[in-house]
């Protein structure tokens, strides 16, 4: 499943990408499909945005999360999507779980794998490497949570768990990013603050892996 989600991610090709995104079982499949298309939604390029926005409005974090219980970042996308819906009992429900999820996973790492494997018995493409970058920003540049789901103050100790999860245990750059900006949010102590400031810019400034 995961050859194949890379194969249709490789030329962007969202329908059967969905489709099997859907029909599976496994997270990391879902996450290629989720990840191409936020890319596609974000490419102004992208000749074909109507009818891809149609089926990816198909997925739902709802799915993710069930899928992988265990894993922080899903259900943070659920709570960030619930908060869009407004439903706040579910944002609440969704901010706890992840709170208490013992893993922070992206999957950009496992999907841009697939995605190697499957390039690697073709000719390497245009598409082969902005599949490749597509993933890893997903997991370097996204933004987990927006800023008014932790302004309610009901809401301050599950936020300042999960901010300081964020910048304890950060799996990609977007971590220390989304941990930071909740922690400024939530007046949390400065030093800390300065310190991981330091820390993002430094990875910031690397050079970026070739592709």
């Amino acid at each position: 499943e995961r050859i194949r989600a890379a194969g249709f991610a490789l030329g962007a090709r969202i329908e059967p990408l969905v489709k099997l995104a859907a029909q599976t079982r496994d997270a990391t499949v879902y996450a290629i499909a989720q990840s191409t298309c936020t890319s596609l939604g974000n490419d102004p390029s992208n000749a074909t945005a109507a009818t891809d926005k149609a089926w990816c409005e198909t997925l739902d974090a709802d799915q993710r999360a069930s899928l992988e219980p265990d894993n922080a970042v899903a259900w943070l996308q659920l709570a960030t999507d619930a908060e869009a819906r407004r439903d706040p009992t579910t944002v609440d429900d969704a901010l706890r779980r992840a709170a208490a999820a013992p893993a922070l996973r992206h999957h950009t790492t496992a999907a841009a794998s697939q995605v190697e494997r499957h390039a690697a018995t073709s000719r390497p493409s245009a598409a082969s490497l902005w599949v490749h970058r597509a993933l890893e920003d997903a997991g370097m540049h996204s933004a987990l949570l927006p800023a008014s789901i932790c302004a309610d103050r009901a809401r301050r100790e599950v936020c300042q768990q999960i901010a300081q999860r964020l910048l304890d245990q950060p799996q990609a750059i977007g971590d220390l990013a989304q941990g930071l900006a909740l922690a400024r949010q939530l007046g949390l102590d400065e030093a800390t603050l300065a310190r991981k400031r330091d820390e993002l810019e430094a990875v910031q400034a690397a050079e970026p892996p070739p592709l």
